[in-house]
């Protein structure tokens, strides 16, 4: 076996190693966030003491990343209105756990959508699950087109527009949002900081 035919053998190993996926699998997958779902709270508690308490505070947590639509703490439900997920733009808001999706969010309309549940625990204490459901916008055509408008300064710089409203127009078309699955990152970013708030 000469030089040539073991160094262009190496050469022919070696690019196959550096490729790309393959067509089958053109995106590498990520492995989901390690973490329990639902977790357990006031394991040691007695009775419905500390029913009320935990309802409570994680109300006030998902408060803090969804506006409350809706809550009742005899099923042990809250039910957080649809919030549009923050991009690279709004990095203070809170709703992209990622790089990835904070730039999903950036380039394209997501919401999320949260459901809470809080239930007694058989062993004891509280079983409390978070479901985050992602949610991408179906637009037909762009908002608004940025590029390739010419601006004239011949036309006044103030034009009324009057909009006459007519009561029997057809509604508008309520927006279509297309399920993209639950965002687990997202979901354990708010157990932990349940977990890390309820002793």
């Amino acid at each position: 076996m000469n030089r040539k035919t073991w160094l262009s053998g190496l050469l022919v190993c070696l690019a196959g190693c550096v490729s790309t996926p393959g067509l089958h699998n053109p995106l590498p997958i990520t492995a989901a966030p390690e973490g329990e779902n639902p977790i357990v709270l006031l394991a040691g508690s007695a009775g419905g003491e500390g029913y009320q308490p935990a309802f409570e505070r994680v109300l006030t947590i998902l408060n803090d990343y969804f506006d409350i639509g809706y809550s009742n703490t005899n099923q042990g439900e809250i039910v957080c209105v649809p919030k549009i997920a923050p991009g690279f733009e709004q990095p203070w808001k809170r709703g992209s756990p990622d790089s990835r999706q904070r730039l999903l969010a950036t380039v394209h309309t997501y919401r999320n959508r949260c459901v809470a549940q809080l239930q007694p625990n058989e062993q004891g204490g509280y079983l409390v699950s978070i479901l985050v459901y992602r949610e991408l916008l179906d637009s037909p055509r762009p908002y608004s087109i940025i590029s390739g408008i010419s601006v004239f300064r011949d036309n006044p710089t103030v034009e009324r527009q009057y909009e006459i409203l007519d009561v029997s127009a057809p509604p508008v078309e309520a927006a279509i949002w297309i399920p993209k699955g639950r965002d687990l990152a997202l979901e354990q970013e708010i157990l932990q900081k349940i977990q890390s708030h309820i002793k």
